[in-house]
């Protein structure tokens, strides 16, 4: 009496060959969800008011982008990015000083929309200003006697964005989502 075992190698290789595509395809997928989970979480905790940033003209929010890139199952990568120049600043802090001039104009109620935008792209848009020192306090522009912008030599700015912090927090999502990944490709051989 004798036992044979035939292993069908033909099969077993095509599966060999076929799994770093069928993997690459369901990770690709993944990590674009991993991606859009987080930019939807950043926008919504950090982005929309305390104890993120209050949401003016949305132009930050917009800005960041989401990219998965890679040709196969070894160099596939996600990067989440913004060309935003102001989300360095509001991500880790810091004094913000005046590029040209000798003091910043941050304008006050009067000069700022409902959305608390200011109306004016610079003071010097708005015809009859004038200057109000106020001794030892920092200088108004005033417009018919009505504070428009109060002039400071620089600001600081508190971290309060925390990208890195709402990425971190994903991070057991992120996970399940990957392993999922993985095991949706895997029972489909």
């Amino acid at each position: 009496m004798s036992v044979s075992i035939h292993l069908d190698t033909k099969g077993f290789d095509k599966g060999i060959k076929e799994m770093p595509k069928k993997m690459y395809a369901g990770m690709k997928i993944a990590f674009r969800k991993v991606g859009d989970i987080f930019l939807e979480k950043l926008v919504m905790s950090r982005l929309s008011g305390r104890p993120g940033l209050k949401r003016t003209t949305g132009t930050l929010a917009r800005s960041f982008k989401r990219v998965v890139f890679g040709g196969n199952i070894r160099d596939l990568n996600m990067i989440v990015f913004t060309d935003s120049k102001y989300a360095r600043i509001h991500e880790h802090g810091g004094k913000i000083k005046p590029k040209k001039g000798h003091a910043l104009a941050i304008p006050l109620n009067a000069a700022k929309t409902s959305a608390g935008v200011s109306r004016y792209k610079s003071p010097r848009d708005i015809p009859d200003l004038w200057l109000y020192k106020r001794g030892g306090r920092p200088p108004l522009l005033m417009l018919e006697g009505t504070p428009m912008f109060v002039l400071l030599k620089s600001v600081k700015i508190k971290p309060r964005l925390q990208m890195f912090k709402t990425w971190e927090r994903q991070e057991p999502k992120t996970v399940r989502i990957l392993n999922t990944a993985v095991g949706q490709v895997l029972q489909r051989f």
